[in-house]
């Protein structure tokens, strides 16, 4: 028996870069949120612990902390491109502790100072640039 309604329309799935996320990954990414929690405040300050109930539940964690950085990268990142969670690095558990580091650069950027123009009086091309410009200017 066919219905006189029109069917209804289940409601879009958000988007990115061109491409629909299918419910059953929005709905796996949700099942990290404490994951994600976590992660996000290790963001912000920079690194920090995290102490679980006992070793066991600590692997437990980072394995949880993994296998979210990576539906999140293929969720959101889809070309390949790296995320916020791809700073953080999570040594081996040896303890019911994890520690947090947030990858950085290993130096210190310095920006480069401008150099005084190296004027070599024997460079006979410099010469005749020289001699060109002066004489478009009008300084002959």
């Amino acid at each position: 028996m066919e219905s006189a309604s029109s069917p209804i329309t289940p409601p879009q799935l958000p988007q990115h870069k061109g491409e629909h996320m299918s419910k059953s990954q929005i709905n796996r990414l949700g099942i990290y949120a404490d994951v994600r929690e976590v992660a996000d405040m290790a963001l912000e300050h920079k690194g920090g612990a995290y102490d679980c109930a006992d070793k066991g539940a600590a692997q437990n964690f980072a394995h949880r902390f993994y296998r979210f950085r990576q539906l999140y990268r293929d969720i959101y990142h889809t070309d390949g491109s790296s995320c916020s969670y791809d700073k953080l690095i999570l040594p081996r558990v040896e303890s019911s502790t994890i520690t947090f580091r947030v990858r950085g650069a290993l130096g210190t950027f310095r920006p480069a100072t401008p150099h005084a123009a190296i004027i070599n009086d024997d460079d006979e091309l410099f010469n005749i640039a020289t001699q060109l410009a002066a004489k478009l200017k009008g300084d002959n």
